[in-house]
């Protein structure tokens, strides 16, 4: 079921909670006890099997609205049986007595501590000196944790009990139709109910048996009795499939019209505040919210000016402390004071020791350079005097920027000791000599004499400018002639 709404929109100050193992349906009412009707339904699809009651019911309040509304669970996860006891035990009792006294008889087969139990009962009847109630049982803490999960959505649990057996006919769950008798059976995957009316008032029989065994036919006959002309009994389950063991006129809760119908008759029984059912009535309901407001703010108002007295006392020793601490700390922060100074020199000391060694580095990296720049050309003129070959005649030298040639005539094309030997004078200064460009001039039978193009590449590599420290810590290029300058961009020009 998709959520259904029905009848006129208004406030619901009532809910009823349907919660089975394949279903989780809420259902709010309109009208108060004297008229209960729908207002809204909403139902979710099938809720996980391993989760707790408590997590099913907040889950169920949470598929409509919150709003402070009085709820009623109806689930079948409740312990529920029929107990025996003499009336001797239970003379005089009544209200937790009795629940207390009941449930004692019902641990045998519910296995729940009678001290941590909690417990609803209805007297089906009596038989001699023993009577007969019909009791539903849980958990206390579990009960404990229903109330709060439904007080955090202002919802208050009004009670708890098992789906079966509602004491209205679901014709005229109002009474309107007076003393007509009806009959009904009920069948719940653990137990039948049989329930009927014949003189206005209803009556209950519990058969713990589940449905599945036959067993339970033959005294649901006898406690029925003659079936009613004109009024066929009606055969009432929560699933399809547990119709097909009972008789009569089939009403399954799976569909819409029938669970309306039954949910109406249960909102009569539990609104009209006595229930003829087993209901589990939560002894302590959880504080009202405004009360629960009016106490926290008072609590939170005690604990500002305790915390305000607390930190005041601590502000003025705190003061006190750290002018004591203060005062011992003089000494120690000089101390800091001057070792961090002395650090800062030593590191200081160590950068100017580092930046001299690079400077006298770089100072011997530009003696060299330009000793050797100053030599290439008396150099050169004194490898070639000495190179050159009886067969050869120098004609002409020219020099550009970054290229030297030089221009021989030579009676034989190869001169590789020329090359050599001039190679060897010109490699330490800096010089690379490349093989020549060699162009016969065909006036001799050999082809000679020969015109040899020399080419010569400067190899220095110049060294990056000196900087030394200023005052300011800052490095300053030291100023040179504007000749200098000159031939350094021209050495630069001549190396690129």
């Amino acid at each position: 079921m998709t959520d259904a709404k029905i009848g006129k929109i208004s406030r619901a100050h009532d809910t009823l909670l349907f919660i089975t193992a394949n279903r989780l349906i809420r259902a709010d009412f309109v009208g108060g006890p004297k008229s209960p009707a729908i207002d809204q339904i909403y139902e979710a699809g099938s809720p996980p099997s391993s989760a707790g009651l408590a997590v099913l019911a907040d889950a169920a309040f949470a598929l409509g609205p919150s709003g402070k509304r009085n709820v009623y669970i109806l689930t079948t996860s409740l312990v529920t049986q029929v107990v025996p006891v003499t009336r001797s035990k239970i003379n005089g009792l009544d209200g937790q007595e009795l629940a207390g006294a009941l449930g004692f008889e019902a641990e045998t087969i519910s296995g729940i501590n009678p001290f941590e139990s909690a417990l609803g009962s209805w007297l089906l009847g009596q038989d001699g000196d023993e009577s007969k109630y019909w009791v539903s049982q849980m958990q206390a803490n579990d009960l404990k944790e229903l109330q709060l999960g439904l007080a955090r959505h202002r919802g208050e649990l009004r009670g708890l009990l098992h789906p079966g057996g509602v004491p209205r006919s679901l014709i005229a769950p109002d009474g309107s139709h007076g003393d007509e008798p009806w009959q009904r059976l009920e069948l719940w995957s653990e137990q039948v109910l049989c329930v009927a009316s014949t003189d206005g008032t209803s009556k209950t029989h519990v058969i713990c048996v589940p449905p599945v065994l036959a067993i339970w036919h033959q005294e649901a006959d006898d406690w029925f009795g003659r079936p009613i002309e004109g009024s066929p009994r009606q055969c009432l389950a929560p699933d399809p499939k547990l119709l097909e063991l009972g008789s009569g006129a089939k009403m399954s809760l799976s569909e819409d019209a029938n669970l309306k119908a039954w949910l109406t008759a249960w909102a009569y029984e539990l609104l009209s505040g006595a229930a003829r059912v087993p209901v589990i009535v939560p002894i302590r309901p959880p504080m009202a919210d405004r009360r629960r407001w009016a106490i926290a703010a008072a609590v939170a108002i005690g604990v500002a000016a305790i915390c305000g007295l607390h930190s005041v006392v601590l502000k003025r020793r705190e003061a006190r402390l750290n002018a004591e601490l203060a005062a011992m700390q003089l000494p120690i922060n000089h101390l800091t004071s001057l070792k961090s100074r002395t650090d800062q020199l030593q590191a200081e000391a160590v950068k100017k020791q580092s930046e001299e060694r690079d400077l006298k580095e770089l100072q011997g990296l530009w003696d060299d350079t330009l000793h050797k720049e100053h030599r290439r050309h008396a150099s050169l003129m004194a490898a070639l005097s000495g190179s050159t070959a009886p067969e050869m005649v120098i004609t002409s030298i020219s020099e550009q920027p970054g290229l030297m040639r030089l221009n021989a005539l030579s009676l034989s094309p190869d001169l590789s000791s020329f090359a050599t030997n001039l190679s060897a004078h010109l490699n330490p200064l800096g010089w690379h000599l490349e093989p020549p460009l060699r162009r016969a001039l065909g006036l001799q039978d050999d082809g000679g004499p020969w015109v040899l193009n020399y080419r010569v590449k400067p190899a220095l590599t110049l060294p990056p400018p000196i900087s030394i420290p200023s005052s300011g810590d800052l490095p300053t290029l030291i100023p040179a002639p504007l000749s200098s300058v000159r031939e350094t961009n021209q050495l630069a020009r001549d190396l690129h």
